[in-house]
């Protein structure tokens, strides 16, 4: 009787195979027998298609109870299967296993193909992010006030500092990132056209 493999471990025979694995050692690799390798090779390359992939699903007789619990689900709520399949055996009378479910979703309802995405790393002393934070009624010396915190991240070390301030405006970012340049071994610039009361962080690039 020959053994009933999983999808994945059909792929990875023939694409052993392809690339000119032995049957044998496909078959140590994957803990099975060489002639579980060699009669799912032969089915492969007869174009031969697994019968289970045609089977009906059983809990399909359930689909528009199915479209009605997703109706009801509350916007941009995780979907759960568990809970699905729970409430069909509750409240439809269902019958079918967990698993069932999970087989119904992944074939109607395929998770979306993952983007590609790129990271850009930059050169150690290339760039920094600064912000600052509002810190409202604290107490200082028996005195309640704002302060302000000045926080600044390098792009490539991700070393951060903080230094505090009473005010937050152009005319202050020069104290906090004096205080910082030296430490951390960049230069800051500080917008010289921008009005004096504006609030707003400097720009800062390698020294």
């Amino acid at each position: 009787m020959a053994v009933k493999l999983g999808w994945e471990a059909r792929m990875t025979i023939g694409e052993l195979s392809r690339r000119g694995i032995a049957a044998s050692e496909i078959a140590r690799t994957l803990d099975v027998t060489e002639g579980a390798v060699r009669y799912h090779l032969r089915r492969q390359a007869a174009g031969a298609i697994d019968g289970r992939s045609l089977q009906r699903f059983r809990v399909e007789d359930w689909e528009a109870a199915i479209a009605v619990w997703l109706e009801r689900r509350p916007d941009r709520e995780r979907l759960n299967l568990a809970a699905l399949h729970q409430w069909l055996v509750d409240e439809q009378g269902y019958p079918g296993s967990l698993r069932s479910v999970q087989r119904y979703f992944r074939a109607r309802h395929p998770a979306p193909p993952q983007r590609a995405r790129r990271r850009i790393e930059t050169p150690p002393g290339a760039q920094a992010q600064g912000d600052w934070a509002e810190f409202p009624r604290l107490r200082v010396g028996g005195e309640i006030i704002t302060l302000y915190a000045f926080h600044l991240e390098l792009g490539h070390s991700r070393k951060d500092a903080v230094v505090w301030s009473r005010r937050k405006h152009l005319l202050c970012n020069r104290s906090p990132s004096d205080v910082l340049a030296p430490r951390m071994d960049f230069s800051v610039r500080a917008p010289v056209t921008a009005s004096p009361d504006r609030r707003t962080s400097p720009s800062m690039s390698a020294a």
